[in-house]
C-alpha cells in the first residue's frame, strides 16, 4: 500500500470517527454545536454521516470541512444549520 493511499484511510477513518463522535454528543441527539453535520458526495444531495460508511476509503480523492456559515452560504437552509463534509471520489 503506498503511502497516499495509506493516508487517505486513515484521514477518512478518522473523520468517520469524529463525526460519529459529533453525532453521539449530547444524549445522542446528533447536534452538533451548530447543528446536524450533513455530507455531500461529489456533489450530491446533503445526507447524514451514515454515507461515510458506504465510501470505501481507495476511492477517496479529496475531504473537506465546511463551517456552519460557509455551508449555510452554499446550501442554504438545507444545511440544516450545521457543518457540511464534502468529498470528492476519483
Amino acid at each position: 500500500m503506498n503511502t497516499v493511499t495509506s493516508l487517505r484511510r486513515t484521514l477518512l477513518a478518522s473523520l468517520l470517527a469524529f463525526t460519529t463522535g459529533c453525532a453521539s454528543a449530547g444524549g445522542g441527539s446528533g447536534a452538533s454545536p451548530g447543528g446536524d453535520i450533513s455530507v455531500s458526495v461529489d456533489g450530491g444531495a446533503l445526507s447524514t454521516t451514515d454515507a461515510l460508511r458506504n465510501i470505501p476509503a481507495t476511492t477517496v480523492k479529496e475531504v473537506r470541512y465546511l463551517g456552519a456559515n460557509d455551508a449555510a452560504q452554499r446550501y442554504g437552509v438545507r444545511a440544516n444549520s450545521g457543518p457540511v463534509i464534502l468529498v470528492t471520489q476519483r
